[in-house]
């Protein structure tokens, strides 16, 4: 069976980051304002046009995910926000996770899983990458 993770990726994580923003607005729209959830909305919302739509004319192939970041505004998104949402966003990814890999595997194979973790290259803070 072909298989490409980072097309499943692709295409799954908008309505995850939609999803999420749904659950963020819920939780921040009176405590924060619902005029900043919604500018982090059109923040996330660039952030995927300017990944994934090449028509666009601020689209640039040679961008890195680090420009595309900074030019859509989601790094100058209030914490609160970041964090409300990358909350929801890992609570509905483990859920994804969870029903995915009892879907996708057959009879007796088995998920990566907990070796493959084990196996992963020692993790280093993110100043040293």
């Amino acid at each position: 069976m072909w298989v490409c993770p980072e097309r499943d990726v692709a295409h799954c994580t908008p309505p995850i980051m939609a999803r999420a923003m749904n659950y963020v607005a819920g939780d921040l729209d009176q405590k924060v304002g619902a005029e900043a959830v919604d500018t982090f909305f059109r923040a996330m919302e660039k952030f995927i046009r300017m990944s994934s739509e090449s028509d666009r004319d601020d689209y640039d192939p040679e961008h890195s995910v680090q420009d595309v970041y900074a030019a859509s505004g989601l790094g100058d998104q209030p914490e609160e926000i970041m964090q409300s949402f990358s909350y929801w966003y890992t609570q509905i990814m483990f859920d994804v996770y969870f029903r995915g890999v009892r879907e996708a595997l057959h009879p007796g194979e088995k998920p990566m899983g907990l070796s493959f973790l084990k196996g992963a290259p020692e993790r280093k803070p993110p100043t040293e990458r």
